[in-house]
């Protein structure tokens, strides 16, 4: 199963502590458990993800975490997910993001308005 593989591949990086990879690895594995419609392990990996970029000061993997947060508490009932976390997901400065970051950010604030 390949939710097991990704799950072996993401304690390893707990036990190695590579928090830069898990931060990524974990915002990257909500987004694909959005897709599958696994919105509550989608938003505690996506949580996890958030703390991690919030730890090392990461903005772009803070915005790809959020997304994937904010899509997976609204999809289990948390309408008001994206006002509450509007305001850290518009501050990190277009110029501290990936390109990547800016256009998913982009495309997700534009779906919202």
């Amino acid at each position: 199963d390949d939710l097991a593989a990704l799950e072996a591949a993401l304690a390893e990086l707990r036990v190695a502590d590579a928090k830069h990879r898990l931060a990524y690895g974990l915002s990257r594995a909500a987004a694909l458990l959005n897709l599958r419609k696994q919105h509550a392990l989608a938003g505690a990996w996506a949580e996890e993800a958030l703390g991690y970029a919030r730890l090392l000061e990461r903005p772009s993997d803070s915005v790809l975490a959020l997304v994937e947060l904010i899509t997976a508490r609204r999809a289990i009932g948390h309408q008001n997910a994206f006002e509450t976390m509007q305001d850290e997901l518009q501050a990190a400065p277009a110029n501290r993001l990936s390109a990547h970051a800016r256009g998913v950010r982009l495309r997700f604030c534009e779906d919202e308005a």
